[in-house]
């Protein structure tokens, strides 16, 4: 018989670490959840859960008016896309 309660966690610590330093890069949660192989909403989910703010609303473009910094950000998506 299955034991009750709450399901085990998929999210392993190495996955939460990757998941914050995507927050912190400004990577989109679509992004996110590509770069991680899962779905939008388990993203989604995990990150209210342990409290990590993406930049912006939910896959609204950013507006940076800093192209340097737009420019690295880009960079460092094309490298992690690798």
């Amino acid at each position: 018989m299955a034991e009750k309660g709450r399901p085990v966690s998929q999210w392993t610590p190495r996955r939460v670490l990757k998941l914050r330093s995507y927050a912190e890069r400004g990577f989109s949660m679509a992004e996110a959840a590509k770069l991680l192989d899962v779905t939008y909403g388990a993203v989604l989910n995990e990150a209210q859960h342990l409290g990590i703010r993406f930049h912006g609303p939910h896959g609204a473009p950013r507006m940076n008016t800093n192209r340097k910094r737009y420019l690295w950000h880009e960079e460092l998506k094309k490298i992690a896309a690798d």
